[in-house]
C-alpha cells in the first residue's frame, strides 16, 4: 500500500501478513530510505527498524500516522549521530 508521503508497506506472504520493511521511507534529514523491520513492535505505535546511512546501519523505529510511515533514529545508539534530531 502506498501512503501519501510515498512510503509504501511491504508485507509477508501468505494469510498472516506482516510488516517486513517501508520503501521510501521518510527520515528526519529529509531523505525517503529503505526501513527493514529488526522486531516485533514494542508498542501499537512502533515497529523497531533500520536503515542505511552512508553505508551504515542506523537503528530506530517505525512509526504511522495518517500520511504514513516514517523512521525515527534512536540517538542514544551507535551511529544514531548520523541523522539529525527531531
Amino acid at each position: 500500500m502506498i501512503y501519501p508521503n510515498g512510503s509504501e508497506s511491504v508485507l509477508s506472504p501468505g494469510p498472516f501478513s506482516q510488516l517486513w520493511a517501508v520503501k521510501h521511507c521518510p527520515c528526519v534529514d529529509g531523505v525517503a530510505r529503505r526501513a527493514r523491520i529488526t522486531g516485533q513492535p514494542d508498542t501499537f505505535f512502533s515497529v523497531p527498524a533500520q536503515v542505511k546511512v552512508k553505508g551504515v546501519t542506523v537503528t530506530g523505529f517505525v512509526t504511522s500516522d495518517e500520511n504514513g510511515y516514517r523512521f525515527i533514529a534512536h540517538k542514544y545508539r551507535k551511529n544514531g549521530h548520523l541523522l539529525p534530531g527531531v
